[in-house]
């Protein structure tokens, strides 16, 4: 009987930590640690991780999962999107900066938990699709997610 081996991390890839955020929050499985133990390994893709769980809750809050948003503000800006807003339900502010991708991902994700008012325009759209486009060597199963919902 053999045992099971994790698939190493393609090293000859160059990684694309922004794009790997996405990908990670809209198919949380396509890069499990469990098969790809290897590449959790570079310090990258551990942020990448955390920034796409970030992304996740942030996109699960603006849906409304915790409560009705207060003085919700999308600041977008030379430097970056500022998303802030207040959940009374919880007693929480939150203040979240966002590059361009990580604002398109999480709009994407509130409209896909059903969060009225949050669709991403054709350009966020368009630069998320580019994103994940660029993970192609790793295969395309977050294409798929994001194609398929």
């Amino acid at each position: 009987m053999t045992s099971f081996r994790p698939l190493p991390a393609p090293s000859s890839v160059p990684l694309d930590p922004e794009a790997l955020t996405v990908a990670m929050a809209i198919a949380p499985g396509a890069y499990a640690r469990n098969r790809l133990f290897a590449l959790y390994e570079n310090p990258a893709v551990r942020q990448a991780r955390a920034r796409s769980s970030l992304l996740r809750g942030l996109a699960r809050q603006l849906a409304g999962s915790q409560g009705p948003l207060e003085g919700l503000a999308i600041d977008r800006s030379s430097r970056g999107v500022h998303v802030r807003y207040r959940v009374a339900t919880v007693r929480m502010d939150r203040r979240s900066e966002l590059s361009e991708l990580e604002a398109a991902c999480a709009l994407h994700l509130a409209e896909r938990g059903g969060a009225p008012g949050f669709a991403p325009s054709a350009e966020d759209r368009a630069r998320l699709n580019v994103a994940l486009r660029r993970l192609a060597s790793f295969g395309d199963a977050a294409v798929a997610a994001m194609d398929g919902g």
